[in-house]
């Protein structure tokens, strides 16, 4: 049996015309109806509004049944209650069955929230590099790094052309890399040297033979 039941605004039109006592006995035959399913004994006139009112009653208890049985559907889906071997006939302040957490015995285990933690940590990590706004490097930082990487690898490039080169075909591209704004110039000078056509590498010495002096 529903808690409750709804008066449409559209049922006063039928009504208005009833004598107080005519809508007095029909709103306590709606009552009997919705809580015993009984239509007690009403004047003709009363039984006519009351028959108009009726059907809407019906199509409203078959929509709230068909909307119970659709959730308990769900829930059957979901898993519903727990098998009955779950249950535990010898707690029965624990009738259900659900699991305890020990280490606090008066409260259901709560679920662990690691992977929730770590995909908030991830986004939040995703949102701080994607809001870290790119400053292009000054000519003279581009060929202070390109030296340092030269001399760190011991490559034979010269540094102040491979910076200008650098310098000048990025800036002329907006500082972009493919679709994206770049995010770490001097990764990108790493990837600039390591693309440089023999690698920068120094080659090898020629040897001279020695002559003997005549």
């Amino acid at each position: 049996m529903k808690d409750s039941f709804i008066l449409y605004n559209s049922f006063y039109d039928p009504l208005k015309g009833l004598s107080d006592q005519d809508k007095a006995r029909l709103f306590d035959a709606i009552f009997c109806y919705h809580i015993r399913g009984e239509v007690p004994d009403m004047s003709p006139v009363c039984q006519m509004a009351f028959n108009f009112m009726k059907g809407q009653f019906d199509r409203d208890s078959e929509k709230y049944l068909s909307t119970i049985v659709e959730r308990n559907r769900r829930n059957g889906a979901r898993g519903g209650r727990p098998p009955k071997d779950t249950y535990n006939p010898n707690d029965p302040q624990k009738p259900t069955g659900f699991p305890i957490n020990p280490e606090n015995p008066d409260e259901p285990k709560k679920a662990d929230n690691v992977d929730v933690d770590v995909d908030v940590d991830v986004e939040k990590e995703k949102i701080k590099k994607k809001s870290k706004s790119f400053s292009a490097p000054s000519l003279s930082e581009i060929e202070s790094f390109f030296a340092a990487k030269i001399t760190e690898k011991g490559l034979s490039l010269n540094a102040k052309i491979e910076a200008e080169k650098f310098e000048s075909f990025y800036s002329s591209k907006n500082w972009m890399v493919g679709k994206n704004k770049m995010a770490d110039w001097e990764k990108a000078v790493s990837g600039w040297i390591a693309r440089t056509p023999g690698n920068g590498k120094p080659q090898p010495k020629q040897f001279t033979p020695k002559y003997a002096e005549i």
